[in-house]
């Protein structure tokens, strides 16, 4: 997920360098790691993305939140994978060897989506089933654009993620600390 506005951050995250290397580079580098094949940008400019390693998908809603970004994903491998892993780009410390323990699950649960957990649920650290896709889609379509909310009428398992593994880098202190 790389659509969203950046407004607290004041520039693409996606391009802010954490430990030397770009949030996006880093998290297209981690599901690679962790087996996922293609490995797309769901919204954000083609243009300076693209040097980042990965396609770029327009997100179908921009503006309207990042479940807009997670019906894209669906859409888009809903007839070629039975899963789509869905990470924000602003976690650079994530790793495959977190994203590894949800992709397991995912694959045995017979769930609509494998929830990363740490204090809280991570839905933009999850394994999302394409099965999924219509009721996603549905409740987007109804007006719903809390992914928390969608996840209140899907059938979910959580796995737990450590709080490091998903903290976001939403402002330029957030890289201070």
């Amino acid at each position: 997920m790389s659509g969203g506005a950046s407004s607290r951050m004041g520039r693409d995250k996606a391009l802010v360098v954490v430990d030397g290397v770009a949030m996006g580079a880093r998290m297209v580098s981690t599901l690679r790691l962790a087996g996922c094949d293609p490995v797309v940008f769901v919204g954000g400019d083609p243009d300076l993305l693209d040097p980042l390693g990965a396609d770029v998908v327009a997100d179908m809603a921009p503006g309207e939140g990042p479940l807009g970004g997670v019906v894209t994903a669906l859409d888009l491998f809903a007839h070629t994978a039975d899963c789509v892993v869905v990470v924000s780009c602003d976690m650079p410390f994530l790793t495959a060897a977190d994203l590894g323990p949800l992709v397991a699950r995912a694959a045995v649960a017979g769930v609509d989506v494998v929830v990363g957990r740490s204090s809280r649920p991570q839905p933009l650290c999850a394994v999302w089933s394409t099965g999924a896709a219509d009721r996603v889609r549905a409740a987007f379509d109804r007006g719903t654009r809390s992914i928390l909310g969608v996840l209140d009428e899907l059938d979910t398992e959580d796995v737990r993620v450590s709080m490091q593994a998903v903290r976001n880098i939403n402002t330029l202190d957030d890289l201070d600390q």
